[in-house]
């Protein structure tokens, strides 16, 4: 990506060092340099458009939210000196065609609503609340509505669909925390 000009020689040499560095020298490098790495990792989830490595960004920014809370704040600052709304960034990649994309979108918009001093609001939560309800309600999860019986197994397609399942009920579970999202998804008359 480097050679060809993807990410600039910053970008490229920031993520070098963050994902070579453990878990403490991480939780350092955000504190340090918290500018630097939102810019870049939201860069990269944003201008590349190969699946693996926004994959790989999602994961890195999930895991950075998790280590500390304290990290959302990052990602708040940086998109509010740029006059953005760090929801901007992540609400098209719930409608992207990779299913992985959209699952760690929605778990990276689940942690950052519930750790962020932004709270999402308007248009944005009611777009998120029913794109969980969506993926919440969905009935061909588990093979076009049916139940499999006592006898049937599990295949591999139902299997990572009940995981896709599991993933979208733990961003609402997580959001649910709050008290505003808690009114708002009632609002939106929840799972019906």
């Amino acid at each position: 990506f480097r050679r060809s000009q993807l990410i600039s020689a910053d970008d490229f040499e920031f993520i070098q060092r963050f994902t070579a560095a453990g878990t403490e020298q991480r939780r350092r490098i955000a504190e340090i340099e918290g500018t630097q790495c939102a810019q870049t990792l939201l860069h990269l989830v944003t201008r590349i458009v190969k699946e693996s490595v926004v994959h790989f960004v999602l994961v890195l920014i999930e895991d950075l939210l998790q280590e500390n809370g304290e990290h959302a704040q990052i990602f708040s600052v940086f998109t509010r000196r740029n006059h953005r709304s760090q929801w901007v960034l992540f609400m098209p990649m719930l409608n992207r065609q990779e299913i992985l994309t959209m699952h760690l979108a929605a778990r990276v918009v689940a942690r950052l609503a519930i750790m962020s001093r932004e709270l999402l609001q308007g248009s944005d939560l009611g777009f998120y609340l029913t794109w969980l309800k969506t993926h919440l309600s969905v009935q061909s999860w588990l093979g076009g509505g049916r139940r499999p019986s006592s006898g049937s197994r599990l295949t591999s397609d139902n299997g990572q669909a009940l995981h896709y399942f599991q993933s979208a009920a733990s961003c609402l579970q997580l959001i649910l925390r709050t008290g505003e999202y808690r009114f708002a998804w009632v609002q939106e008359d929840g799972i019906s």
